[in-house]
């Protein structure tokens, strides 16, 4: 990509000097400059669908072309545009990637540095999912790092409504004795 806009701008130089009528060189740049920002708009719709495709929400995806591209355009349309491309997953195929990245690519290694904020816009899940695909998928999740870690997270965002959160423990603890009244009768 920077290698076309220092051969336009070398044009530009050259067609300066020379004896072309000025018409013909803006002309030759504007179209020169409509063909990079078309070829922006392809990398950047390809980089849209590979987002959707490891789960992102359009929202998100929406926001980041606007921020990694510079590119506005009406976020209906662009939707319609991203949604309707050959190369998207099917929709489970999307959801299922949700899982492995909460699990990998997004799970911190030190259980210090999550922003729920941030994976609610990205992926549509909050704190009760990601939860409970820790204590699912992670050895030894309860009390650890990581689990006070998305707890502090969880409390900080919904402190506006933190009878949900309170809520969502209690019933958590509830299911928990359950469980584990449960194991004591069979044994």
């Amino acid at each position: 990509m920077s290698q076309n806009k220092e051969k336009t701008a070398e044009e530009l130089a050259y067609c300066v000097k020379s004896n072309m009528d000025i018409e013909n060189i803006v002309g030759k740049f504007k179209h020169d400059l409509q063909e990079l920002d078309y070829g922006n708009r392809v990398a950047a719709i390809k980089k849209g669908v590979e987002h959707l495709n490891q789960g992102c929400t359009v929202n998100y995806v929406i926001d980041g072309l606007r921020e990694w591209y510079g590119i506005t355009m009406d976020p209906g349309e662009l939707k319609n545009l991203l949604l309707q491309s050959k190369d998207l997953l099917p929709e489970e195929e999307r959801k299922g990637n949700i899982d492995k990245n909460l699990l990998s690519l997004e799970r911190p290694e030190d259980g210090k540095k999550i922003d729920l904020a941030y994976l609610q816009h990205k992926y549509k899940k909050g704190y009760p999912y990601i939860d409970d695909l820790y204590r699912k998928n992670i050895f030894n999740y309860s009390g650890s790092d990581l689990c006070e870690a998305l707890y502090f997270q969880a409390v900080c965002n919904l402190c506006k409504d933190r009878s949900e959160i309170d809520e969502y423990f209690k019933n958590l603890k509830r299911e928990r004795e359950a469980a584990r009244k449960k194991e004591e009768q069979r044994i």
